[in-house]
């Protein structure tokens, strides 16, 4: 069995062998307590810890080990009052981008000024709640906006969508008409997923219909499902994914109507109407 002594110690921190460092201070806490020379080994280390952090090394196993010390105090180490503020506000700092496991950190000390910018970011990214009448046993909360920022998206990619949903709430003036419904929520997967290949049921799962019409009076049940097609739906990969989307809907019993221009032209709303009126009455 090697003895430990101070020489081995001076060894390991010359050549950065940090991960026997850190297992050195966590298993021979006792011993590092009643040795004068490994305490004073292990103050170096302490110190050389320290002193590395400053220069932003990219050895991960450090990083861990420097975490680790940390986690060490004061229970199976003691570290110095000063390197333990500085082990610290570094991870703080270090830690910024993942803000939950920065303010455990930054908490410690919380009047330094790495401390103060990363409680205020946290206190900007925690879920706000809202005052109301009843919120004694009603809770409503809502998320925070800290960045100058609206990524928004239209519910519609094309002004021809829009067009076919108003006139397919017209037509259906007594039912809901929903818009990119996952194929996941209108179709029951494992009645059909037998009859897939691996390619199409990965597709099902990715795959959104850009009309489905529900009937109220049927417990919401999808009665009517329509695609928009374009020139777009040239495209070999579109007109393979295409050709998996009637194959689902097929092997499902279901039919999924498609409506494309022949000459890639828009389609005007009166068009859509007698379109939709011809399409109601024929397909069941």
């Amino acid at each position: 069995m090697n003895i430990i002594n101070q020489e081995t110690v001076y060894g390991w921190l010359a050549n950065q062998k940090f991960k026997e460092l850190r297992e050195f201070i966590f298993r021979e806490k006792d011993k590092i307590k009643n040795d004068p020379m490994l305490s004073a080994a292990t103050k170096i280390v302490e110190d050389e810890f320290v002193r590395l952090s400053k220069e932003n090394l990219a050895d991960e196993e450090y990083w861990e080990s420097l975490e680790m010390l940390h986690a060490f105090h004061p229970k199976y180490y003691q570290i110095g009052e000063t390197n333990y503020k500085s082990i610290t506000l570094i991870l703080a700092d270090r830690h910024k981008l993942d803000i939950k496991r920065a303010i455990r950190f930054a908490n410690n000390f919380p009047d330094e000024e790495i401390s103060k910018e990363i409680i205020k970011l946290h206190a900007e990214t925690e879920t706000q709640t809202v005052e109301h009448e009843r919120q004694e046993y009603i809770k409503i909360t809502h998320n925070p906006i800290p960045i100058n920022i609206k990524a928004s998206t239209p519910l519609f990619k094309s002004h021809e969508e829009q067009k076919l949903y108003l006139a397919l709430r017209q037509i259906f003036d007594t039912y809901l008409v929903y818009p990119n419904v996952a194929m996941s929520i209108v179709i029951n997967f494992e009645a059909i997923s037998g009859q897939l290949t691996p390619k199409e049921r990965e597709y099902f799962y990715k795959s959104v219909i850009d009309f489905v019409v529900f009937d109220q009076s049927m417990g919401y049940e999808p009665i009517y499902f329509l695609e928009l097609d374009s020139v777009w739906h040239d495209l070999d990969k579109v007109e393979e994914k295409d050709k998996m989307k009637d194959k689902i809907f097929s092997l499902s019993g279901l039919k999924l109507v498609r409506i494309r221009h022949m000459a890639n032209r828009p389609i005007d709303h009166d068009t859509f109407l007698e379109l939709i009126e011809e399409v109601r009455s024929q397909v069941q």
